[in-house]
């Protein structure tokens, strides 16, 4: 038997630990360690000793953890920062944690005492500027997602239609070394790197770009293309119980010799034959213009095809499996819901992946096969799986 216990996080005052027994295929609740309002965003450190939670309220800050045998959390150190934080990236040299403000564009990072977890005072780098043509949403920047990405941080901001590509200066603080423009009023979210790659999740427009990734400065440009291969619907498993509807499956993937293939899902299930729908091909690339010599190879809808009467989409997470060889995007429906809830938080292990809807649906757990399709193991919505946002595997 293989137990894994799995971290959670969201916009609640509480941070959740789950057992997932993967013999038995079962998905519990180990424990809760009360927290700041709204840790939206957990990662932890390389070693999995420590953990770090982006608390997106006002005053926002970052929270600091040990993590017990059993997944129990011990709160260790808080920092202020300066603004509201959506997500943070602690840097594999466990030395550091980089962040940036939502609210007003700031890039701060925090270095990590030698005992890895507690942190220090916050240095601030590059103050972010711009806006996009979606007014409420793009008056300014809103950075949403930290990556590193070998000596490099990349940032996503929705708000100014850019991945920022930053780099430490002499004085340790993290400023603009080049940028990746997107197509304007596509609110870029989320983002994923790998092997010269570049994958883009927007928000506002609900597609997936992907771009090659030079070296700073410029390199030769790689070429690829996307190819629309599949689609799985599956329906809702039958309930007897009290407890909200499962719901039904929704992956779209694509295969490609040099892309990753790609899922969109939407909380699915799997108790129903898959069927392979036509698709509609990927929207037509229009190259963007960008500094750091990246090119645009790609890009296309994430939206489902049959959306209920009513329905507003808003793209969540980006997952890129650890093979590389695949890409899992989620929708929320921020609209009229319906049973398929609206899945924001997808993290995966490699074998096992995670999601969670942000209003409904619960905590489902799902095998993966090597086709990258996805069988539902267990649901749990007990207590501890509302309003969550991020998944850390231990």
């Amino acid at each position: 038997m293989v137990n894994f216990t799995i971290l959670a996080s969201g916009y609640t005052t509480a941070l959740s630990a789950f057992n997932f027994d993967s013999s038995a295929g079962k998905l519990s609740l180990l424990s809760t360690t009360p927290t700041q309002n709204s840790p939206s965003w957990l990662e932890a450190n390389v070693n999995h000793k420590a953990v770090f939670a982006a608390l997106e309220t006002t005053p926002g800050g970052i929270e600091s953890f040990t993590i017990g045998a059993d997944g129990s959390l011990t709160s260790v150190s808080r920092t202020d920062s300066a603004g509201i934080p959506v997500a943070l990236a602690v840097l594999s040299n466990g030395k550091e944690v980089v962040t940036a403000n939502y609210d007003n564009g700031q890039v701060v990072s925090y270095p990590i005492d030698a005992d890895g977890v507690t942190l220090g005072a916050g240095v601030n780098g590059a103050l972010l500027k711009g806006s996009g043509p979606v007014a409420g949403r793009q008056d300014g920047p809103h950075p949403h997602h930290v990556v590193e990405y070998k000596d490099e941080v990349l940032i996503s901001d929705l708000g100014s239609d850019m991945v920022w590509r930053m780099t430490k200066d002499a004085a340790g603080a993290y400023q603009v070394a080049g940028q990746i423009e997107q197509a304007p009023g596509s609110g870029p979210r989320h983002i994923a790197a790998t092997d010269g790659k570049l994958f883009v999740l927007h928000e506002l427009d609900n597609s997936l770009s992907y771009y090659t990734l030079p070296e700073l400065p410029a390199a030769k440009p790689l070429s690829a293309k996307f190819r629309m291969l599949r689609r799985h619907c599956e329906a809702p498993k039958p309930t007897t119980s009290s407890t909200t509807p499962a719901p039904p499956a929704e992956t779209e993937t694509t295969a490609d010799p040099e892309v990753p293939s790609t899922s969109t899902t939407a909380t699915p299930s799997s108790t129903e034959p898959e069927s392979t729908p036509t698709l509609a091909p990927p929207g037509p690339v229009t190259p963007q213009p960008n500094d750091s010599g990246a090119s645009l190879l790609g890009n296309f809808s994430v939206l489902p095809t049959d959306p209920p009467a009513g329905a507003a989409w808003g793209a969540g997470e980006l997952l890129l499996s650890q093979d590389s060889k695949f890409l899992y995007a989620s929708n929320r429906n921020v609209g009229t819901t319906d049973e398929r809830g609206d899945p924001i938080a997808i993290f995966s292990n490699g074998e096992y992946l995670i999601a969670a809807g942000q209003n409904a649906g619960g905590v489902v757990i799902f095998e993966r096969g090597t086709d990258g399709g996805l069988k539902e193991l267990d649901r749990y919505t007990g207590e501890g799986s509302d309003k969550l946002t991020t998944f850390t595997w231990l």
